[in-house]
């Protein structure tokens, strides 16, 4: 086992569209795979501290331990639904495939509609 086990470090997150992910930035210059349970909330660009916690003949496995810098702050979504007093399900392929998000939107959004958001603030 490396030293580097169990010490936090830091770095940029690539994310695959199945949910897992690839962090660079190890003592070790190796890119730590990151398994879709251990990603945390992390999206694919973000800056994040991460752990090794398992070493083997295919690599370095860590997990996100907490997102120091967010890529972005602004997404792409489509209107899936409109639901009662200006909210509407928008699903932001990005954030999730499967999972619409619940976003105040205006009177003029109709399902189909593709609208850019901009995120005020991130909650953990």
């Amino acid at each position: 086992m490396t030293k580097e086990k169990n010490e936090p470090f830091h770095g940029k997150i690539s994310v695959h569209p199945r949910g897992f992910g690839f962090v660079s930035g190890s003592a070790s210059g190796q890119d730590v795979f990151i398994p879709k349970p251990f990603i945390s909330s992390a999206l694919d660009g973000d800056t994040v501290e991460a752990i090794v916690t398992d070493e083997s003949k295919k690599g370095l496995e860590g997990k996100v331990l907490a997102i120091i810098e967010r890529a972005r702050s602004e997404f792409v979504g489509t209107v899936t639904e409109l639901l009662d007093n200006g909210i509407a399900q928008v699903l932001i392929p990005v954030v999730s495939r499967e999972k619409p998000a619940k976003i105040r939107v205006g009177k003029e959004c109709k399902v189909g509609d593709r609208i850019i958001l901009e995120v005020d603030e991130w909650k953990n």
